[in-house]
């Protein structure tokens, strides 16, 4: 993809990204307050294991990132959906998975990341 379509992939999503977000704020009956509450969760459990363990952790991978991505996501919405006054808060149960997937596909899968020399 040159620099000219990447571009133009950007404003596409950009724009479809701004409309998404204007009709669920106008159709949404929660304050303002609720709303920025419920978007810091999805950055909680979606994006701030990556990017903390990506700094801080020299065996951080790429594997662990996407693992970590997923399957914070996958247990918060899960716990959202199921039980979300339970005792543990869902975007706890998302964070605690998010270390764990990055642990995971760290540590665990390191084999399958790179190459075997010999």
């Amino acid at each position: 993809m040159n620099d000219h379509q990447h571009l133009k992939l950007m404003r596409i999503v950009l724009v479809g990204f701004t409309c998404m977000v204007t009709f669920f704020s106008l159709n949404s009956d929660a304050s303002i307050y609720k709303m920025v509450e419920n978007a810091y969760k999805v950055t909680l459990v979606g994006a701030f294991v990556p990017l903390v363990m990506g700094l801080y952790w020299r065996r951080a991978t790429n594997l662990g990132a996407t693992l970590a991505v997923t399957f914070g996501l996958i247990v918060w919405i899960g716990y959202e959906l199921s039980n979300p006054d339970g005792l543990v808060p869902p975007q706890l149960a998302g964070l605690g998975a998010a270390f764990a997937g990055m642990i995971m596909g760290s540590l665990a899968f390191k084999d399958l990341q790179r190459p075997a020399t010999t």
